[in-house]
């Protein structure tokens, strides 16, 4: 019996959570969703598959624009590197070259190693002291047997 009452105050306590600690329940989905009681497990799996407002061509239009961005640029890359003398022209698109390479090889792996080990240790921790700060309001707030 305490411990469904713990229970039930720990999700109301989830519940009224606002502010950062309530973006990261949200985000981890730690937080319960809130539906009406008689919904149905198929409009429930609807609203969690939200289609897009905008019509599927209007989707594409970013992706052609920033693939067509990325040509434009490399092409006036390799433009301005031609009119360099002969030497200076070899060693300036060389020098384009090992940076693009550097980005990509380098910074973006450690970019990406950097975020998974954040999402995967920082964030919990800290998402498990939020949890254990809120318990313990609630907690507090409950009454004990002898208050019963």
């Amino acid at each position: 019996m305490m411990l469904q009452r713990a229970r039930t105050k720990l999700k109301f306590a989830l519940k009224k959570t606002t502010g950062v600690a309530g973006a990261i329940l949200d985000m981890t989905g730690s937080r319960a969703k809130r539906y009406k009681k008689g919904t149905s497990a198929k409009r429930r799996k609807k609203r969690l598959k939200q289609k897009s407002s905008l019509p599927p061509v209007l989707e594409v239009i970013p992706y052609a624009m920033s693939i067509m961005t990325f040509f434009i640029a490399g092409y006036f890359t390799i433009l301005y590197g031609l009119k360099f003398p002969e030497e200076m022209e070899s060693a300036w698109l060389e020098s384009v070259g090992v940076s693009l390479l550097q980005e990509l090889v380098l910074q973006q792996v450690i970019k990406v190693m950097a975020l998974a080990f954040l999402q995967s240790i920082v964030l919990p921790a800290t998402l498990a002291s939020i949890v254990n700060r809120i318990a313990q309001r609630a907690q507090a707030t409950m009454p004990t047997t002898d208050q019963i």
